[in-house]
């Protein structure tokens, strides 16, 4: 049975139907709705709850939030998210907060606070618990934010110009075209799929796109220029000659895009709460600068690289011809 290979190349304009649906869709929905700003909310109420080693291990950390969330429910309040973080107040313990509107109701929170301690004296009487509500404002660091995506994007558009200068003019505008495919992307698809982001993240997710794009191309443009050494390299067409150069380079694309995969997980489980909604994000840049150099690249590096490819062929046989003209001169 023969086996198929997977060849990008012969597949451009499904890669440009799809990214033109996502490009599009992106631009009409961040047009209408804007991006998801959820994550960025200003003034909240939090009711926190430290809890020790003790009620961690010996009783069921569940109680505690069944105990909290009963509460809430008896006060008829909504909380917007739940999370888990190290205790402030104890040593070794453990920090349950949940986050509510600025709008909540501060007697109904009051009386969840009593209800929720009375539970816990019931239900969990030798562990140690301190509970709280307060209200705080969130300064996101929007500023921070969009410089740090303009740095990036201004990094990778001076390292596409270096690919330009070592591997070729084709290669360096093939690469600033997949900067920007990748930026838009990743942007879209926050837009599209309502991720919550606060207002500066849309930018700094295009330049993590985009410098991300500029790493795995220059693997990509390293392979490449690998397989130049072949000796039938010049009998090769465009198209091949960029198949060859994917099949060279799409294991080891792969492995440092999973590789960098891993360790945003790693450093987003790690980070605390507010950071980990900043770091986790960051997988779908990386995953637009897969799709940029691994699907749509390929294919359409052929149509940049083909009229230089003949450009060259020209060239080659000028000079091949005006050392033909010159030989008989010298003899």
């Amino acid at each position: 049975m023969k086996k198929t290979e997977f060849k990008p190349v012969k597949l451009f304009y499904v890669w440009l139907a799809v990214s033109a649906v996502l490009l599009v869709a992106g631009i009409i929905l961040s047009a209408v709705l804007g991006f998801n700003l959820t994550a960025e909310e200003g003034k909240i109420k939090t009711f926190e709850v430290d809890y020790d080693v003790v009620a961690e291990t010996a009783y069921d950390p569940a109680d505690i939030e069944k105990a909290c969330e009963d509460a809430f429910k008896a006060n008829k309040l909504s909380y917007l998210k739940k999370e888990t973080d190290e205790a402030t107040l104890l040593a070794d313990g453990k920090k349950l907060v949940y986050t509510f509107s600025y709008g909540a109701d501060d007697e109904a929170l009051g009386a969840a606070l009593t209800a929720a301690k009375a539970s816990f004296g019931e239900k969990l009487p030798e562990a140690k618990i301190y509970a709280n509500f307060h209200t705080a404002e969130n300064k996101p660091m929007n500023e921070a934010l969009w410089r740090g995506g303009i740095a990036l994007a201004c990094g990778a558009l001076l390292g596409m110009v270096y690919v330009g200068i070592r591997f070729g003019v084709a290669a360096g505008l093939t690469g600033l075209t997949l900067e920007a495919h990748g930026a838009g992307i990743a942007v879209t698809v926050f837009a599209i799929a309502r991720i919550p982001v606060t207002a500066g993240a849309p930018l700094l997710y295009a330049g993590i796109a985009a410098f991300a794009t500029l790493l795995l191309w220059i693997l990509f443009c390293m392979k490449s220029r690998e397989s130049t050494k072949d000796p039938g390299y010049a009998a090769l067409s465009t198209d091949e000659r960029v198949e060859n150069a994917f099949r060279a380079s799409w294991k080891l694309i792969a492995c440092v895009a999973g590789g960098i995969g891993i360790a945003i997980v790693l450093l987003g489980a790690c980070a605390a709460a507010g950071v980990r909604l900043l770091i986790l994000p960051a997988l779908l840049p990386l995953a637009a600068a897969v799709y940029s150099v691994l699907f749509f690249g390929p294919a359409l590096h052929v149509f940049v690289k083909r009229p230089f490819d003949r450009l060259s062929v020209k060239r080659k046989r000028y000079a091949g011809k005006k050392k033909a003209e010159k030989a008989p001169e010298e003899n």
